[in-house]
């Protein structure tokens, strides 16, 4: 078993037969060569509806903020992203100083490329309340962002405490 400078653990073939036999295999982070991964997929195509398809070493990555990019682009949670999630946080705007600081903050979370973040969080605090999981008020330069006082993840009203987003996303 080897790995990338990325933490990713690239699998032979031997090793990854030997996962599957002792049915010790979460796929979703197991990496493989194209060849060996063209195989195990046209296999599980065909005969398994229970595998989901292997990933291939991601040899193109070249530094760390690519890696970032690229694994913030494929997120292992299933959420919903075709909601327009700005309409949503607006709705929950009760004075035009809100809406203007849920639009400066969302400029800002444009900028960094985390609106799939935005989306996540919103799922990961619903999931949260629907199964009773208790989760702190808030701490740190995140309760400064009033779009994740208005999602949920911290009860700190940023606006109401003069909070600065940028001591938040820098």
């Amino acid at each position: 078993m080897n790995q990338n400078k990325f933490g990713d653990i690239i699998l032979e073939d031997s090793e990854l037969f030997d996962l599957i036999y002792k049915k010790d295999l979460n796929i979703n982070f197991i990496k493989v060569s194209k060849s060996l991964a063209d195989q195990f997929n046209s296999a599980v195509n065909s005969n398994a509806d229970y595998f989901n398809q292997l990933q291939t070493v991601d040899n193109y990555i070249s530094s760390i903020n690519e890696f970032d990019q690229v694994r913030q682009n494929n997120w292992l949670l299933k959420y919903d992203t075709d909601v327009d999630l700005k309409s949503i946080l607006y709705d929950q705007c009760h004075t035009d100083q809100e809406k203007q600081r849920v639009d400066q903050e969302w400029d800002l979370f444009v900028k960094y490329d985390l609106i799939n973040l935005l989306h996540f969080l919103r799922h990961l605090v619903k999931l949260m309340r629907q199964n009773n999981i208790v989760w702190g008020l808030g701490r740190g330069s995140s309760v400064s962002s009033f779009i994740l006082y208005l999602l949920g993840v911290h009860k700190i009203n940023s606006i109401k405490y003069n909070l600065d987003i940028n001591e938040f996303l820098k």
